[in-house]
């Protein structure tokens, strides 16, 4: 059942290490898509997966752990967690630096961070590209304003 996925391994690490851009990570994620592959093929056997499925499986799969863990900041355009015993200073600086950005700038952060690009375009009804160049472009502004 899931051999001849165990298969193509290494691609799947890549496609996480690309939605994630952790090595650390990505093996999570790898491993909780093996979890929920077993339990769907469990279920029916017959259905076929295509790799483009199991891509967007372990995209939900991480924006799912992002949404479970509401303290992440943004790092080269991919999240990195802020443990509460790390250096307070680091967080000030941070929640400073949002706040130098201007109201759209830190709101289209703060909904990305929340939601995944598609579905805060979905409920502003905003083009998602839209949505997808005012975030680089926000990251940029925040990435000049907190060093």
């Amino acid at each position: 059942m899931l051999e001849e996925y165990v298969i193509n391994d290494k691609k799947y690490r890549a496609y996480a290490y690309k939605i994630c851009g952790c090595n650390e990570l990505k093996h999570d994620l790898v491993n909780e898509m093996y979890l929920k592959l077993h339990s769907i093929l469990e279920n029916d056997a017959s259905k076929e997966i295509t790799d483009g499925y199991i891509y967007m499986m372990l995209k939900s799969i991480f924006l799912n752990q992002i949404r479970d863990n509401k303290e992440y900041i943004f790092d080269n355009y991919t999240f990195e967690a802020i443990d509460d015993s790390e250096n307070l200073m680091d967080r000030m600086q941070m929640n400073e630096a949002l706040g130098k950005l201007t109201f759209l700038d830190r709101e289209v952060l703060l909904k990305c961070s929340e939601k995944s690009i598609r579905q805060v375009a979905n409920e502003t009804g905003i083009h998602y590209l839209q949505v997808y160049y005012q975030k680089q472009e926000s990251l940029e502004k925040l990435k000049e304003v907190y060093g």
